[in-house]
């Protein structure tokens, strides 16, 4: 995420007292106290429309925390420390939902466009005349658009010479690449899972904090305390995440409690190996090409979306389930927990891997300051098995493509589908229908790649250029 908001930050403080009470033995008896502190009755004019709503959206995300899913159903008397029973005695893995907050949710009124006070009436009126549903009209030399007939277009906002028409969207719909997410009958958000790809545009778009995710963190720490062996596999990501080295990443890991530490990038390296073989066999079956198959987003899309795809698409398995294969290998009791940017990782390692749990880069630093663990202390004399620049650079758009070009030198035509915007969506659909270009195509849903995920911690900017000095210097 490259800049910071109110909702973001709300939601870290929740996250990071939630995992504080957890380790002090306090969760019990002092979680329902965590909204009365963020918001207080004495303090200065709430957000929302009084601090009861505030406070509401707050319990939540305590019992999103807990992996309890939110529906409209839900009993209203109950509280979060009435779910943490629920969370205690759950052996299986709370399943992959993003869950929307009602309470949270300012239902938005629908996509339009407005003239601003910056109308001056001008002689032109390039506005009206190429309204090609003839929605603008001007009144009292002001121009003005009929709600009813407008199709939002955009075609005013942009002949506008004053810049004086302007867009006002439903955020999170205008953020899903492919209309996952709309409104009930009541204006609140739902979302619809037989579309949604996981891709969590959504959870950044919103500017309520109404979307969130269904956390695996309670049961993390819960395997860790009961004395479990909890292996973290740390995604390439991370090392753009906390402006310190890998090294001290994986050494503070460690401190938390887990078995072992390995870095997905291990896995990353065989998915390259395995892929560039796939790729080279179907070019010589006389394949048009072939597409990556690493982001979970992307596979989900081919498999809702774009079905043409499906053929294209590799079968290689990706980095994180052949890193949890590897781990298997040495430690078959392990529970695994992958710790990236990715929302669509826990919906792949319910589904399609023997991987038990998932925490994003939020709730790996909300457990790390909870612990009192500083990372820039941590030492940098710990084991890390053999990974290098192939695949730690999986972390960063053109990563993958990058990989099997050096396992393959000669004859990889590459497309690089950076971001899943209007553009590259109609790509992909042309590409299904056999037009590409290439005989490579690298897809990552992220613009920038896993690098800048919707879980990510660090500014985009200050990521990359971490990644890129650990990449130049390894």
């Amino acid at each position: 995420m490259g800049y910071t908001n109110g909702a973001m930050l709300i939601k870290r403080e929740i996250t990071n007292r939630f995992t504080k009470l957890y380790y002090e033995g306090k969760l019990e008896t002092e979680i329902d106290k965590i909204p009365l502190i963020i918001s207080p009755k004495m303090a200065k004019k709430p957000v929302r429309c009084c601090i009861y709503k505030e406070r509401e959206v707050v319990n939540n995300r305590l019992i999103s925390l807990l992996g309890i899913p939110i529906t409209p159903t839900m009993d209203e008397l109950m509280r979060p420390s009435d779910y943490i029973e629920i969370a205690k005695q759950r052996e299986e893995t709370p399943t992959c939902r993003l869950n929307i907050i009602d309470a949270a949710c300012s239902s938005c009124s629908k996509e339009q466009h407005v003239v601003t006070n910056h109308c001056r009436g001008c002689v032109a009126q390039p506005c009206m005349l190429n309204c090609p549903k003839n929605a603008i009209s001007f009144i009292d030399g002001k121009a003005e658009i009929n709600a009813d007939t407008c199709v939002n277009c955009g075609i005013c906002r942009n002949v506008c010479p004053f810049h004086a028409i302007i867009n006002t969207p439903v955020p999170c719909e205008q953020a899903c690449p492919v209309d996952a997410i709309s409104k009930d009958k009541y204006g609140i958000a739902r979302l619809d899972e037989d579309k949604c790809i996981h891709c969590g545009k959504c959870i950044t778009a919103c500017p309520y904090g109404a979307v969130t995710q269904k956390s695996h963190l309670y049961d993390v720490m819960k395997s860790i305390d009961n004395g479990k062996k909890v292996i973290a596999m740390l995604a390439p990501a991370v090392i753009g995440q906390y402006n310190v080295d890998l090294e001290k990443i994986i050494s503070g890991v460690k401190e938390l409690g887990f078995f072992d530490v390995v870095e997905v990038a291990v896995g990353a390296e065989m998915t390259a190996a395995e892929e560039a073989h796939e790729w080279k066999e179907r070019m010589e079956e006389g394949a048009k090409f072939m597409t990556t198959s690493c982001c979970p987003a992307y596979v989900e899309l081919a498999e809702k979306h774009i079905t043409d795809l499906k053929p294209f698409v590799s079968t290689t398995p990706s980095p994180m389930v052949l890193t949890d294969r590897w781990v298997k290998t040495t430690h078959p009791d392990a529970i695994t927990v992958f710790v990236g940017p990715c929302v669509a990782k826990r919906s792949e390692a319910i589904n399609k891997s023997d991987v038990k749990y998932v925490l994003n880069f939020e709730e790996l630093g909300a457990m790390l300051i909870s612990k009192g663990i500083e990372l820039s202390e941590q030492s940098t004399e710990v084991d890390i098995a053999g990974a290098g620049p192939v695949g730690r650079g999986f972390a960063q758009s053109g990563g993958v493509a990058a990989a099997i070009k050096t396992a393959i030198p000669e004859g990889v035509n590459e497309i690089i589908i950076n971001g899943l915007d209007k553009p590259n969506m109609r790509a992909l659909k042309s590409m299904g229908k056999g037009k590409c270009d290439g005989n490579f195509v690298e897809v990552m849903v992220c613009t920038d790649g896993c690098v800048a995920g919707p879980s990510c911690i660090a500014d985009i900017r200050v990521a990359k250029r971490q990644l890129a000095k650990y990449l130049n210097r390894n």
